[in-house]
């Protein structure tokens, strides 16, 4: 079928619309529930478009977020309708310092053990594919057949990334929470052991949050 085509990245005409709705009708409920969701994200990207988007007016806000994630599938190719005044937020996002989202106070690799820890113990089984990489296995309840469960643990830039690709796709288009929104990885620093027990227990939730992107 025409809108089952696959384009040249591996991503179905039909998946890209679903990746693309989400996308939209996510940082939309973001805008409308004031980040919440979001916020919960520890990283540098997601602090760097919290303390942007808090300087622009509450009017004017949905737009300018929506600017961000319009981008974003832009860039990666995704087929999804304009936003106005995109070229704009998308300048003004660009422009601002990435310095404002650094936190001073994180030190990478603090809970390497805590992490590895917690991490096998909540979301087995898994498979290690690397020193600092696991994969959610085939028969993990938390796998899906269209996606991979990828999970870097204590790197030098965050304590916890997890990225989703789409399997089959070259470009590995990933449709985790905060990527798909199109700012940046899905990912925690993290400051103290409670900190740690809090995300994991979080990311079985997180990593769930992408079934509904890729399944009809």
């Amino acid at each position: 079928m025409a809108s089952d085509s696959v384009t040249q990245g591996g991503l179905t005409k039909q998946l890209q619309r679903r990746i693309a709705r989400f996308a939209f009708e996510r940082m939309e409920q973001e805008c409308e529930t004031d980040f919440q969701v979001l916020s919960g994200f520890r990283s540098l990207s997601v602090r760097k478009f919290l303390t942007w988007i808090s300087g622009i007016a509450k009017t004017q806000r949905t737009e300018a977020a929506l600017s961000l994630t319009y981008r974003f599938l832009q860039l990666r190719r995704v087929e999804c309708e304009g936003i106005p005044n995109f070229e704009r937020w998308a300048e003004s996002y660009l422009r601002f310092p990435l310095n404002t989202g650094l936190d001073f106070e994180w030190r990478p690799k603090r809970h390497v053990r805590t992490i590895a820890s917690l991490v096998k113990k909540r979301l087995a089984p898994l498979r290690v594919v690397g020193p600092q990489s696991v994969e959610l296995a085939d028969d993990n309840p938390l796998a899906v057949p269209q996606i991979r469960g990828e999970l870097e643990l204590s790197t030098k830039l965050s304590d916890i990334v997890l990225s989703q690709p789409v399997r089959g796709d070259l470009k590995r288009f990933d449709v985790s929470y905060v990527a798909l929104l199109g700012l940046g990885p899905t990912a925690w620093e993290i400051r103290t052991t409670e900190e740690c027990r809090e995300v994991v227990a979080r990311l079985p939730e997180v990593i769930a949050k992408a079934r509904e992107v890729v399944e009809p």
